[in-house]
């Protein structure tokens, strides 16, 4: 079992990690090779996604079987690996450098955004608990579809529904707020 292999690699017993590494090396290699031509990238990206994997056995929460965090990982690499190949930049500019160009430092600027966040958090507060609660979770928080409807206790198809509605629900708050004239 993927999760007992690294378990044990977590606590010190290398075998285990050689165990996990050979279970998979064949699988991972055929993977890759159907995305890169030559070999010799295919060779390296194994290595780099198992040493990525040796890095960070312990950020695995057996949410998901060992095999697919592996191949995970691998595609991470391999669209690194692409977008260096397409030149991206080794570096980027600076988000605060960037920030400031596209406006946010910009003190007119912040002060439009700030009321234009005021104006969420009124309309908010007019949806129902639940209507709220969803808008929440889902639209600020983050959490998937089905982590909301875990959370709620709802079915997929009902956490939809839900969502959707609060949407609705909060553009014509916000158009209320808005006046006429929009």
């Amino acid at each position: 079992d993927d999760a007992v292999l690294l378990q044990r690699f977590c606590d010190g017993d290398d075998e285990a990690f050689v165990a996990f590494v050979e279970l998979h090396h064949a699988a991972l290699e055929r993977w890759l090779s159907y995305s890169l031509e030559s070999g010799a990238d295919v060779d390296d990206l194994v290595q780099e996604t198992f040493l990525a994997v040796m890095k960070s056995a312990t950020q695995f929460r057996g949410a998901s079987s060992g095999r697919t965090w592996l191949f995970g990982i691998a595609r991470n690499r391999l669209g690194r690996h692409f977008r260096r190949q397409a030149g991206e930049p080794a570096t980027f500019e600076p988000l605060d450098e960037l920030g400031l160009r596209a406006g946010w430092g910009d003190p007119e600027t912040t002060a439009v955004r700030s009321e234009e966040v005021e104006l969420v958090h009124r309309a908010l507060r007019r949806l129902t608990a639940h209507e709220a609660e969803i808008l929440i979770l889902r639209d600020i928080e983050g959490f998937t579809t089905t982590e909301t409807a875990e959370l709620l206790d709802l079915t997929i198809p009902a956490t939809k529904s839900r969502l959707h509605r609060a949407r609705l629900a909060l553009m014509a708050q916000l158009r209320a707020t808005e006046g006429p004239d929009g």
